[in-house]
């Protein structure tokens, strides 16, 4: 027979909120992540003024914690109604009793500064790829790209398959892509807002992997992609992808503009504006959701499986990138869920209760 003690602290254990389980680890986990962040930022810049370029690297930092504060609450005020219209068929669900508030608000401020940080250490390094490796793949991935699909330019392809579409459906194709940011953004906040204080931290942790991989090998691969490599492209993107045209003209114009810093003249350059196909996280980040959706048994799995199909369909048919970029940014994503699954282990063994401890007894 189980003793009384026992049974209570047993299921004591079970109800406990996750997120009031706030121990050191967890305490240290997103500011560590920042600081390494940090020192990553630090020595870039470092290492570009080393190079005779002087940028500001913090430079709209304002903005874009603003940006992500905005998705975050967004994120955390859709968990909340959906555990109210829901009851209690939403488990597990925030618990908003006295004194989880300050935890709540304390790590959410912490995942802001993180992902910011993210923000900036992933851009500087991706609007500076043809300062750091000038060589680029393109004509590689090309032939690639035609070894893999029979012989047949897949952007060719698919942008002649989308000239005789229906207007609105071209419409539609061009404006879910442009909103690459706006849907990676929701989805990111919507795990970081997990009431399980575990998922939150695992998948931050490899939401930041990815975005740090894919930095570092655009250096390692650089490519343009096909919109910028064909010359015939642009004329024709206008007409059946404006706004993905008129991006990539956007982004053109950053990209001279750091081909003139770099020749020492003076002018002024978007970090967020970078230039790099190979491998295309557009498809990556919406794999991984799809992947973390799958692992944390979220009811939106098949909303993130077609909204990576759709992106990886609008990757290639707006001429962004190649088929190739997108398998690279599939493996990419592959790597960055193994890790995440990987923290999500460590963490659940770091915060299970000792079994050499006694459990109490009350007669």
């Amino acid at each position: 027979m189980d003793e009384p003690g026992a049974a209570d602290s047993t299921e004591n254990e079970k109800d406990r909120p996750e997120q009031n389980l706030f121990s050191g680890y967890r305490l240290l986990w997103w500011p560590s992540i920042a600081v390494v962040l940090l020192v990553h930022i630090v020595v870039f810049t470092a290492f570009l003024r080393h190079l005779g370029l002087l940028v500001t690297p913090f430079y709209g930092f304002t903005k874009t914690l603003t940006f992500a504060a905005g998705f975050l609450s967004v994120g955390f005020v859709l968990r909340l109604i959906l555990q109210r219209w829901m009851g209690k068929d939403v488990d597990p669900k925030w618990s908003l009793k006295s004194g989880s508030a300050i935890v709540i608000v304390g790590e959410l401020s912490l995942i802001l500064v993180t992902i910011g940080l993210l923000t900036v250490a992933y851009s500087w390094p991706k609007v500076m790829v043809q300062v750091l490796n000038p060589r680029l793949w393109d004509a590689q991935l090309v032939a690639l790209d035609r070894l893999l699909c029979f012989g047949i330019d897949p952007n060719e392809f698919l942008l002649t398959v989308f000239e005789g579409s229906p207007a609105f459906v071209n419409f539609l194709l061009d404006r879910y892509y442009h909103a690459f940011v706006l849907t990676q953004s929701i989805g990111a906040a919507w795990f970081l807002c997990d009431p399980r204080a575990r998922f939150r931290s695992a998948f931050g942790a490899g939401f930041i992997a990815l975005w740090m991989i894919g930095t570092w090998c655009y250096v390692a691969v650089p490519a343009v992609g096909p919109a910028y490599f064909f010359e015939d492209l642009p004329q024709r993107l206008w007409e059946t992808f404006p706004a993905a045209a008129q991006g990539q003209a956007a982004l053109h114009a950053n990209y001279m503009a750091v081909q003139g810093l770099a020749s020492g003249e003076e002018t002024l350059i978007a970090p967020h504006f970078g230039i790099a196909a190979m491998p295309s996280l557009h498809v990556g980040i919406h794999l991984f959701l799809y992947l973390w959706s799958v692992f944390a048994k979220s009811r939106l799995r098949p909303v993130f499986l077609a909204m990576t199909l759709l992106t990886f369909l609008g990757s290639v048919a707006t001429g962004w990138h190649y088929v190739v970029d997108g398998l690279a940014g599939a493996l990419v994503a592959a790597v960055a869920f193994c890790l995440a699954v990987a923290a999500a282990t460590l963490l659940r063994v770091r915060c299970a209760p000792s079994k050499s401890v006694p459990q109490s007894y009350n007669p």
